[in-house]
């Protein structure tokens, strides 16, 4: 991973410490997406002595890969951490996020490798390499969200609500404690009101 790539996840796990008010659960995705990279890459680099690749092959490899990676956990990740909250055994609740969420995970990967492996079709030697190369890792990704991360989720237990980020933490209370009073108007009421 070059510098842009380090950036890139450093920006990534600031917003998901925002998204999630927890740095143990914000690194969840994190993690899986780059040992999914990892593994894809490496495997791309194993095909090298067979088939021509250059490092752009690689790059968007990498891109692509923490992108879905991030993007595959994350529908697992929330609806696994909605679930725990809720009072649902982590266990359970982990084989059941990943249940529902992991349909949505697999089609959309399929999704994205059909587009990727499609570039073969131009029958351009270039195009074929970064596609199918691309599509190899986006292949691992969904292999890792729905196998790797729900053995995370279940090896966390309960700790994947707690660990949050104090300030966050006080904010969140807040902006709960607005929301339940019944005095106050939720946003999405008070925006219907205005707008209607």
């Amino acid at each position: 991973m070059g510098p842009t790539e380090i950036i890139g996840v450093l920006i990534a796990l600031a917003v998901l410490v925002l998204v999630f008010r927890s740095l143990r659960t914000a690194l969840i995705p994190i993690v899986t997406a780059l040992v999914g990279v990892a593994i894809g890459v490496l495997s791309l680099l194993a095909t090298t002595s067979v088939i021509t690749m250059d490092s752009t092959s690689i790059t968007l490899s990498v891109m692509l890969g923490l992108a879905v990676g991030i993007d595959y956990a994350l529908f697992i990740v929330s609806r696994h951490q909605i679930q725990v909250r809720q009072g649902m055994d982590p266990e359970e609740s982990a084989a059941l996020a990943t249940g529902t969420a992991g349909g949505a995970v697999v089609f959309a990967g399929a999704t994205v490798v059909i587009a990727l492996a499609a570039l073969a079709v131009v029958n351009i030697p270039f195009l074929t390499v970064m596609g199918l190369g691309a599509a190899a890792t986006v292949v691992v990704s969904v292999l890792i969200a729905t196998t790797l991360l729900p053995a995370l989720l279940g090896f966390m237990g309960q700790r994947i609500t707690s660990s949050r980020v104090p300030a966050l933490a006080r904010s969140a209370a807040r902006a709960e404690r607005r929301q339940a009073d019944p005095r106050r108007p939720a946003a999405a009421r008070r925006w219907a009101t205005a707008t209607t």
